[in-house]
């Protein structure tokens, strides 16, 4: 009797194994029959297949169509305004073409003048193209008649009134004109010295002058009975021609038709009349 019932109870739990096993290989019960099962005492629950479906996967699925969805609508928007502009600048366009053209003249861009080479290209004249000194000794003298013009002044005395000598204020013009401009005669290869000497001789007007040797020159010493440092210590006469000061005495200048030679007493060294680059050279 004992060893039947041993029998059955063994019976019983092989065929509770055998049905826990079938239930773990994926073989789904009824939801009645599931619910319906009641766990035994020493029985495990069933483990969860892997393969399963499960509810975080459908989720994910919807999430993602969501997403699709959205981009799929954003793509379509961005057509939409591509598609606005297109239009907009195709209006512009035909607007363009339409306005009738204008009659504003346009300017013609004239080609650059070719330069010219250096064999064709002008000489300029010398900026200080003034002559040489001659040496008077040197110097020839023709009987070719030219004309040239002359004048003497010492109108700056007349600035410098304080400084001249007070037996000399009555030698002084009013306008400070000794000589007023006259054209005279001078023959080809005189000086401005040989002119000066001619003219104011005919003239009846006073001259001293010296020779400078260390020039090989004639120095000016007064004119009209003005001399130099009459009108303070760096007074005296000093010429001037077609504008300019040499640098060298008037015996050797070389006269040259229709020169401007022009005396002026200086009482500052030549800094009052524009000549101090030539003061004190004979």
């Amino acid at each position: 009797m004992k060893i039947k019932t041993k029998f059955f109870c063994l019976f019983f739990l092989l065929l509770s194994l055998f049905l826990f096993a079938a239930c773990g290989d994926g073989e789904a019960l009824p939801a009645e029959g599931a619910a319906a099962m009641e766990v035994q005492p020493g029985q495990s629950l069933p483990e969860e297949d892997p393969e399963a479906p499960s509810l975080s996967g459908e989720e994910d699925k919807e999430d993602s169509s969501s997403e699709d969805g959205l981009t799929e609508e954003a793509a379509g928007e961005e057509d939409l305004e591509e598609g606005l502009n297109a239009e907009a600048e195709a209006e512009i366009s035909s607007e363009a073409q339409e306005l009738p053209p204008t009659d504003t003249p346009t300017e013609t861009v004239e080609p650059p003048a070719e330069a010219v080479s250096p064999e064709k290209a002008p000489e300029a004249p010398a900026a200080d193209a003034h002559p040489e000194p001659v040496e008077p000794d040197s110097v020839s003298i023709s009987d070719v008649a030219h004309s040239c013009y002359m004048s003497i002044s010492c109108a700056t005395v007349l600035e410098n009134m304080e400084l001249l000598d007070p037996e000399k204020v009555e030698l002084i013009p009013s306008d400070g004109i000794l000589f007023a401009r006259k054209e005279v005669t001078f023959y080809e290869g005189e000086s401005v010295f040989n002119v000066l000497q001619r003219e104011l001789k005919q003239a009846g007007i006073q001259m001293e002058h010296s020779s400078t040797p260390i020039f090989n020159s004639a120095y000016i010493e007064g004119l009209a009975n003005l001399y130099e440092m009459d009108c303070g210590p760096l007074s005296g006469w000093m010429y001037q021609v077609n504008g300019w000061y040499p640098n060298y005495g008037s015996s050797r200048y070389q006269l040259q038709p229709g020169d401007e030679i022009q005396w002026r007493y200086s009482c500052d060294q030549g800094r009052d009349i524009g000549g101090e680059y030539a003061a004190g050279k004979q």
